[in-house]
């Protein structure tokens, strides 16, 4: 969907209701890959604490 989308698509910015920052679609993407990484990080953190039960 990204590679669709023309130069001023991807340019184009909104505030981020939380963080109060204006985003790109490429700043949204990172933020989002990020979230995601730190819930897997959780995730395998939990696991393997029970795995030392």
């Amino acid at each position: 969907m990204l590679q669709k989308m023309s130069e001023e698509d991807l340019l184009k910015t909104s505030m981020h209701p939380r963080l109060q920052q204006p985003m790109n679609i490429i700043d949204l993407m990172h933020f989002v890959a990020e979230h995601d990484l730190h819930h897997l990080h959780t995730i395998q953190s939990i696991i393997g604490n029970m795995e030392n039960l």
